[in-house]
């Protein structure tokens, strides 16, 4: 690995895939106008197409593009944006979604936001993560917009199951929310000011989550090994076109269980993934028996309404073998899905 020189070196990093060049490069353009010394692209099997615009791309704006010929999903690409940015000898990585765009002044708040915090907390900046605000992820869009302003009350504690915890009260939504920079448990790889220190003292993303939940199992994992993760609101980074996916979003049970039977790949592995990474929380905060309840009221409810019709049938299976396969240990790519 290259040796970072004596001023701190930002490396953007990002992943892309199929046809999305072009979101792809404003994403590139945008954080090398932020202030990004150099950018990293990982090419995740994208189309012949694509590849020749990146490689364009690449070769006139001095971009590092690596090419992999098959789309291995988000958790091997993004663990491969985070080495190859270490090699360009970065001292910060800053991952972002194809598709991202922050800010003129996202990274200067960021860093401004790292010393600060560094300062009033009496840490090492080399070990303060930054989280810029993404308005479109969900948890973060709740902390900031949520009248309790509490991480506590927003992101899912220790013993939920499938975004279920009949412990916690939901967070009540107003006008007033977040005003400033606060420690969170987790967060997208979207906007991740990353400290080489810390990308090289955790393991980076897992291979075998393939997609979704990869980042919340990362940086939860940042977070157990005692380094700070900072939300910091001003930091904005926004999505340029991404519509979402997550089978968790709201309309309950009955819908989770049709979009799964609609989308049974995505939400498989959002599944699966999902009951993984609470089950890892659960265990490291001693949370085991209000898992074991939540997951018991999940587990009824998807059968009972799994039962209501052919659609709904169709998800509950999708739900099902995601969950025997998270018990049993079965992770990587799920062929029989394709």
């Amino acid at each position: 690995m290259l040796v970072p020189h004596d001023a701190p070196i930002v490396v953007a990093a990002t992943v892309t895939y199929g046809s999305r060049h072009e979101s792809c490069i404003q994403t590139c353009k945008a954080a090398l106008a932020a202030g990004a010394d150099k950018v990293v692209i990982i090419s995740n099997g994208s189309s012949t197409e694509s590849t020749s615009a990146l490689v364009a791309f690449g070769r006139t704006s001095g971009c590092k593009v690596v090419l992999v010929d098959v789309n291995e999903g988000s958790a091997p690409g993004f663990a491969r944006a985070i080495n190859a940015a270490l090699e360009e000898g970065a001292a910060y990585v800053w991952l972002l979604d194809d598709d991202n765009k922050p800010e003129i002044d996202a990274l200067e708040r960021a860093g401004q936001a790292r010393a600060d915090w560094s300062l009033s907390r009496g840490l090492p900046e080399d070990e303060i993560v930054i989280a810029c605000y993404r308005p479109g992820d969900p948890m973060q869009g709740r902390l900031v917009t949520c009248s309790e302003a509490n991480p506590s009350s927003v992101y899912n504690a220790a013993g939920s199951f499938l975004w279920r915890n009949v412990f916690r009260r939901r967070p009540v939504l107003g006008r007033r929310g977040l005003k400033g920079r606060t420690q969170v448990p987790s967060a997208p790889y979207g906007g991740l000011l990353v400290p080489r220190l810390v990308a090289l003292s955790v393991a980076g993303p897992r291979a075998d989550f393939v997609l979704y939940q990869d980042d919340t199992d990362y940086t939860e994992r940042i977070v157990a090994e005692q380094y700070n993760i900072v939300l910091v609101p001003d930091a904005i980074v926004r999505d340029i076109d991404r519509g979402s996916e997550d089978v968790a979003s709201g309309g309950g049970m009955r819908k989770m269980l049709i979009d799964a039977g609609a989308k049974p790949v995505t939400s498989y592995y959002m599944l699966r993934n999902t009951a993984v990474v609470d089950t890892l929380r659960a265990s490291r905060k001693r949370a085991i028996p209000a898992l074991v309840v939540n997951a018991t009221v999940q587990l009824v409810l998807v059968l009972a309404v799994s039962m209501t019709g052919r659609a709904a049938f169709q998800g509950g299976q999708v739900v099902f073998k995601a969950l025997i396969d998270a018990l049993l240990g079965n992770m990587g790519r799920r062929r029989d899905l394709l």
